[in-house]
């Protein structure tokens, strides 16, 4: 089996604790890998609305997704053209626009994911413009009513084309399943350009890092799948 029997009991042992964790805890952990001056801001916030993530309002996280933000255009700031950082800026306008109404799980703004991944992708792969607005839109055509046409039309055939490929495809019957036609359609496109796998494996890596939030068998799924695929894959 791909999950390991120790590997399984890590993670029923990491579920059962997450019903224990505290408000700090599960902070921590959401946002370990930015800064602690955000950490800080997102647990104030939680305090003054009674130690519930899930009553703040997309307005309370206004200024958290605006640093995060601003941390992708400073990563890219020194590597990337005006024109491009303008492209950039607009990818990021557009996903926030089209995750408005979306949260997580774990009741934050939708949009904090999309930020996390292009940070990832701009800041920790150090990639380019294209592959950080394909970061900040790789939700957007899956999940609202834009489309790869869409895509195209704002930010060229590149872009469109990386976002179609991170998409899942939505088909009447599937090869084989749905899953395992995406996990082709990702590694096709291995064949002519390596920059999509980037993006579903920092994709991957932001799911992971927030993984708590999940219930405990969404927790497994998404774990069985990065043991089995991503995990081999980004080895390679």
């Amino acid at each position: 089996m791909c999950v390991r029997n120790a590997y399984t009991l890590l993670y029923y042992k990491h579920a059962q604790r997450y019903r224990k964790n505290s408000i700090d805890t599960k902070i921590n952990s959401i946002y370990s890998s930015f800064d602690i001056k955000i950490v800080n801001f997102v647990k104030q916030i939680i305090n003054k609305r009674s130690h519930n993530p899930l009553t703040t309002t997309i307005m309370d996280y206004e200024p958290i997704v605006n640093n995060l933000a601003q941390q992708v255009f400073d990563a890219l700031a020194p590597r990337i053209t005006p024109e491009d950082m303008e492209r950039v800026r607009k990818a990021y306008l557009l996903a926030k626009e089209a995750h408005a109404p979306q949260k997580r799980k774990s009741g934050e703004p939708y949009i904090l994911h999309p930020i996390a991944v292009a940070l990832i992708v701009a800041k920790e792969l150090q990639l380019d413009a294209n592959t950080v607005i394909t970061a900040f839109l790789h939700d957007v055509v899956e999940d609202t009513p834009y489309t790869v046409e869409d895509i195209r039309q704002r930010f060229g055939n590149d872009v469109a084309g990386l976002v179609n490929v991170v998409t899942k495809q939505k088909k009447e019957t599937y090869q084989t399943t749905k899953q395992v036609d995406n996990y082709q359609q990702i590694l096709a496109s291995l064949h002519y350009d390596i920059r999509a796998v980037m993006v579903k494996i920092s994709d991957r890596l932001h799911n992971m890092r927030t993984l708590q939030s999940m219930r405990p068998d969404k927790q497994m799924k998404i774990a069985g799948e990065t043991d089995c695929f991503y995990a081999p894959l980004a080895n390679r």
